[in-house]
């Protein structure tokens, strides 16, 4: 038939190409070869079993008569006295079952009843007795001269997938064969889709050291590489991407680093080192892939690590442990000091007894910006209602102690990033503030009471700061003030980390005229004055003076403010 001739042709052709790179040299026992075996058959329908016959044209033997030989599957032999003949290159098909229900043709046919009737039913088919394990058989083809060809495989391919000799010109070792690569499962009648293209370089694995990475060192990817090809390929290159950056979300890989390959020989090896240098800390999937070649198949692969923090780049900046009744439950504002982003995937929030992981898709949180980690979205929103940052909320959060306690934020690889232990809390919805976001670690004495109105500040900067933080310190201006101009007094002030501030205004008999703060919680900052009193009604012009006072401290300034007319 027309397809069967154009299908030798051109496994004739594929296999003059072997010869011709002096691959088909090697002398063998059998003209006739074992080509590929479906053991374990589709639906566990075992009359589904087939053997394929293929006459390797480099033998030169030209037609080979099926008659006299005889096919041995354990106890089972069977003697074929057909004249049938296979032409160079072409296959045979002993099946177990021929026609009809659970046949080869009511699966590799068209099911007519009738086979050779279709052009896939191109090649010639005869009944056998055999019997395939699924795992841990032999089969044997023997010639009417002795000559022998074998396949033998200890491992079930799987439902429906068939065992295919690799490469025609080399010998029966368990190595020659591999499960069928093809969507279908098996390639009866047709090349094995084992077989070898032209070019075809192999990934076959990747090692990294350091096994446990820490930020700062440098990631070396070890790829073992294998020519499974026709022939010596040079000029190749390794590409190492990583698939957990920000950029992820997109679909995209970023790169990271290539390599190339020398040459290398048929059915040679080689390694291939790709450097990383500093990648971010947290779970990062590495995907190698070579460059593109004839198999795209063995061209990628896949490994996991996890980079721990060698230091807390990403920090906790801001918590509050005892909220009141209705107010914003407890929170925890987190913080980069990168200058790049991390991906928080793999981090667990918690206390002392113990911690819950961070949503999976939680995604990177970029260079100096501040999340917010949170025990209820609904009462935090509603008690800061202009609030528009990154708002996680963690649904098995751990509560935190109000007489003390020690916060943990942990890494994917159970490293401790940042901790902050604390003894007691400040009450009325107020949060604890960290002092210095540049420090490695902040101790006890590095924390101090939000000063804010809110209380807090999440996803802002706080308002207890070191580097704002200074002797007390109240300046007035404008001075005097001119009330019917509605030009306020502006009172500036400055105090130590951890003072409350106190303001208030007298006239000049002592008596009290106007309190602007009374043991306020503050920082540096600003009040204002209008020239009324604590009625709101307007004062008369004339000099008053200014009471300020840091406590515990004590520290008092006493300033002159005149209201003009």
């Amino acid at each position: 038939m027309k397809p069967a001739i154009r299908l030798r042709s051109i496994l004739a052709i594929a296999f003059g190409i072997l010869t011709g790179m002096g691959l088909g040299k090697e002398s063998f026992a059998a003209d006739l070869l074992i080509n590929e075996a479906l053991a374990n058959e589709p639906g566990s329908v075992t009359s589904l079993e087939w053997i394929e016959l293929l006459n390797w044209p480099d033998t030169g033997n030209g037609f080979i008569s099926l008659g006299g030989y005889r096919l041995v599957d354990g106890r089972d032999t069977t003697l074929f006295d057909t004249n049938l003949s296979i032409p160079p290159g072409g296959f045979l098909i002993l099946a177990r079952k021929t026609l009809g229900n659970g046949s080869l043709e009511s699966v590799w046919g068209d099911s007519s009843g009738i086979w050779g009737d279709s052009p896939v039913e191109s090649f010639p088919v005869i009944l056998a007795k055999i019997s395939l394990r699924n795992a841990n058989d032999t089969v044997t083809l023997m010639s009417p001269s002795g000559d022998t060809s074998r396949m033998l495989w200890s491992h079930d391919p799987g439902d429906g997938v068939s065992l295919e000799r690799i490469r025609p010109n080399h010998d029966d070792r368990p190595a020659n064969f591999g499960f069928c690569r093809d969507t279908t499962g098996s390639t009866p009648g047709r090349i094995n889709s084992v077989f070898p293209v032209r070019y075809d370089l192999a990934l076959d694995s990747l090692r990294l050291t350091p096994s446990e990475p820490r930020w700062g060192d440098t990631i070396r990817v070890f790829a073992h590489i294998s020519n499974t090809g026709l022939g010596p390929i040079q000029n190749g290159s390794l590409e190492l991407f990583d698939g957990t950056l920000p950029s992820q979300a997109s679909g995209t890989l970023i790169p990271v680093a290539s390599a190339p390959i020398s040459e290398i020989g048929e059915l040679e090896h080689d390694s291939v080192v790709i450097q990383w240098p500093d990648p971010p800390p947290g779970p990062h999937v590495l995907h190698a892939r070579l460059t593109a070649d004839g198999n795209p198949l063995n061209d990628t692969l896949s490994t996991a690590t996890i980079v721990r923090f060698s230091q807390p780049l990403i920090i906790i900046s801001e918590y509050l442990a005892d909220p009141t009744v209705g107010g914003p439950d407890e929170w925890l504002e987190i913080s980069n000091r990168a200058d790049f982003a991390i991906n928080l995937a793999g981090l667990r929030v918690g206390d002392s007894s113990g911690a819950s992981p961070l949503p999976d898709s939680i995604g990177a949180i970029g260079p100096g910006e501040f999340w917010i980690l949170t025990e209820n979205e609904i009462a935090f929103r509603s008690h800061y209602p202009s609030f528009s940052g990154n708002l996680i909320p963690i649904p098995a959060w751990h509560e935190l102690n109000n007489t003390g306690d020690r916060i943990r934020l942990i890494g994917a690889g159970d490293e401790i990033i940042d901790s902050v232990s604390y003894r007691g809390t400040y009450g009325d919805d107020h949060s604890t503030e960290r002092l210095e976001m540049s420090a490695t670690f902040a101790g006890s004495g590095d924390w101090a009471e939000s000063v804010d109105p809110l209380g807090g500040t999440p996803g802002r900067e706080n308002t207890q700061r070191s580097d704002r933080a200074g002797s007390f310190h109240v300046a007035v201006t404008p001075n005097p003030i001119y009330v019917t101009a509605g030009i306020p007094a502006q009172i500036e002030y400055r105090l130590n980390i951890g003072e409350r501030l106190t303001l208030k205004i007298f006239d000049l008999d002592g008596r009290l005229i106007r309190t602007l703060a009374d043991q306020t919680p503050s920082a540096t900052g600003s009040a204002q004055w209008d020239g009324t009193d604590n009625s709101g009604a307007r004062i008369r012009p004339g000099p008053y003076v200014l009471l300020a006072r840091s406590d515990p401290e004590g520290a008092t300034t006493k300033l002159v403010i005149v209201v003009g007319p």
